[in-house]
């Protein structure tokens, strides 16, 4: 199941082709502004107004308001209340408020189902071996620990080089083949920016 979890950069155009959807405080109400149902809408909701809440309130099967005091994100559980075998994209996580893109961020280790998306990047954790189609653009890996890695069909290819915790080696290499394929011992954030 193809669900969107809709924080608070999200555009309207980004919420195309999904089946669910989860708004997460504003953007719940990006959603809702959209004329969009959503199975749920999460958040303390301390960045929308009274008469936004209530648009939302209408647009949302069930809506989960949350202390504003908390020890987890509004995206964190969101994504608590999604199944691994859901293909997950957190919409709108990325390119605001750098606290916040780096703990969605590290959600994406703790939930290594869903991946970041916005215009120009998507952004998700493997942890064995992944073929990705040529597209135009970049591919970056970084390794969270220390790792094999091999990477084929791009323009700088690796060969079981060991990688260690946060090395910057495979910076912005580019697709060559018709697709990279790409091999890893331990899981490893890949960023494809275009």
């Amino acid at each position: 199941m193809k669900v969107a979890i809709v924080s608070s950069l999200a555009q309207p155009h980004e919420l195309v082709g999904f089946q669910v959807f989860i708004g997460c405080d504003y953007g719940a109400f990006i959603c809702a502004q959209a004329n969009i149902q959503m199975k749920l809408a999460v958040g303390d909701f301390d960045s929308v107004t009274q008469e936004q809440f209530e648009l939302i309130k209408k647009h949302a099967q069930d809506v989960h308001v949350l202390n504003k005091e908390k020890d987890i994100s509004d995206t964190e559980y969101a994504l608590s209340l999604t199944e691994a075998s859901d293909d997950v994209t957190i919409i709108g996580g990325i390119g605001g408020r750098l606290d916040h893109e780096f703990a969605n961020m590290l959600c994406l280790i703790k939930y290594p189902h869903a991946k970041l998306v916005n215009d120009t990047n998507t952004m998700f954790v493997i942890s064995h071996k992944i073929h990705i189609p040529k597209q135009e653009g970049y591919l970056s890996l970084f390794p969270l620990q220390q790792t094999l890695v091999s990477i084929q069909g791009v323009k700088y290819p690796l060969n079981k080089h060991t990688l260690n915790a946060y090395d910057t080696l495979c910076l912005s290499n580019e697709i060559t083949d018709d697709e990279a394929v790409i091999e890893v011992n331990h899981p490893c954030i890949i960023i494809l920016s275009q």
